[in-house]
């Protein structure tokens, strides 16, 4: 099984801290669209295996597309691969889009999960983060979701934000709790130079701060029945994300748009920024192959951020002695642990993540 991403790179506008690729070329949207139908064509042996299990419209906005477009990048995928066995197929929404009209279109289509990114709960950090809703419209648009039948909704939170403290952090992790959503995703904000946050990076909570608060995430949604199934993602049972689990378990994906990636097992191709031409849009395309080390570092990169780990039978044995020692060294710190012919993180050593993997990575 494969599974497919879209990006969608229009904003009405652009966040403070986000540094992927977005426009606010709104008038642009039906010409992209077609461009995005083109290159699935044009990319169509991308994929050998034509069975795709998780289809995810990212962004930028996708939930400012119309419904139709929706559809006909459905139509397009299904004249070109077998999507009846289609098990998860994600939209991510702002907030303030998911008005009822939204909601109709989106009805109309075989979507089955929305991804929302509230952010915070705070009104005053969501003005900071340039952020188009306020707390209020991210509680609606979660109640009008399930009102009309979803039962699939993922919310998406930031810690680490300057000017947030402890006690708001925890007002937006009971918040999102009470809505009673199937999925989580927290993350720490970072700080990438071009955003205007890399301005504010001296004026973050510091790293002992963002630890308490994660620790508090991972301790309250534990108690409300989530499992932590990966660093930043918790879910109830049955509802992982099955598209972004693909990505840590190395599952073939195609990226279809502006500034998506592709990964096939032996190539990545990522894709540049829009070129346009009157109505015509374009992108150019670069790829890498990937040596023996770059599969080493890449399952290092994805499987150990899991619940599950990195199966040892996976490990190339050109670098089978470099792995066992790295991880027996941190097994005996307590930070890793070994079962089941896998090698994960322990609770302790979650928190240590990042400087776990770059001991790993093979430079």
């Amino acid at each position: 099984m494969s599974g497919i991403y879209v990006h969608i790179p229009f904003c009405k506008k652009r966040c403070t801290y986000c540094s992927f690729y977005s426009t606010t070329l709104l008038n642009h949207i039906d010409h992209y669209i077609d461009s995005i139908c083109n290159e699935a064509f044009q990319r169509k042996d991308f994929l050998t295996d034509k069975d795709i299990d998780t289809l995810y419209i990212g962004g930028g906005t996708p939930s400012l597309l119309h419904h139709s477009h929706i559809e006909k990048i459905y139509d397009t995928l299904a004249s070109i691969y077998n999507l009846d066995k289609l098990r998860e197929f994600t939209i991510e929404c702002n907030p303030d889009d998911v008005d009822f009209s939204f909601i109709s279109g989106l009805k109309k289509t075989t979507v089955n999960r929305v991804s929302l990114g509230v952010q915070s709960f705070d009104d005053t950090l969501l003005k900071f983060m340039n952020r188009r809703h306020d707390s209020l419209s991210a509680i609606e648009a979660v109640k009008r979701l399930q009102e009309n039948g979803y039962d699939n909704i993922s919310i998406d939170l930031i810690y680490g934000i300057p000017g947030q403290s402890e006690a708001n952090w925890k007002e937006s992790v009971e918040q999102a709790i009470s809505l009673n959503v199937q999925h989580i995703s927290a993350y720490n904000l970072s700080f990438e130079e071009g955003t205007t946050m890399f301005r504010y990076a001296d004026k973050a909570p510091d790293d002992d701060t963002c630890l308490d608060m994660f620790k508090h995430l991972c301790s309250q949604l534990s108690k409300a029945g989530f499992e932590h199934y990966e660093i930043s993602n918790f879910a109830k049972k049955g509802f992982r994300s099955k598209h972004n689990s693909s990505y840590w378990t190395g599952v073939p994906y195609l990226g279809l748009g502006a500034g998506a990636h592709s990964y096939n097992t032996k190539e990545r191709h990522w894709n540049n920024e829009m070129i346009i031409s009157g109505n015509i849009i374009n992108w150019n395309t670069e790829k890498e192959v990937l040596s023996e080390r770059d599969i080493f570092n890449e399952l290092i990169l994805t499987s150990l951020r899991t619940k599950e780990g990195v199966l040892e039978s996976n490990v190339n044995l050109k670098y089978t002695n470099h792995f066992n020692i790295i991880a027996e060294k941190y097994i005996s710190e307590g930070l890793l642990k070994k079962h089941d012919g896998r090698v994960s993180l322990t609770e302790k050593g979650i928190f240590l993540s990042d400087a776990i993997i770059r001991d790993f990575i093979i430079l």
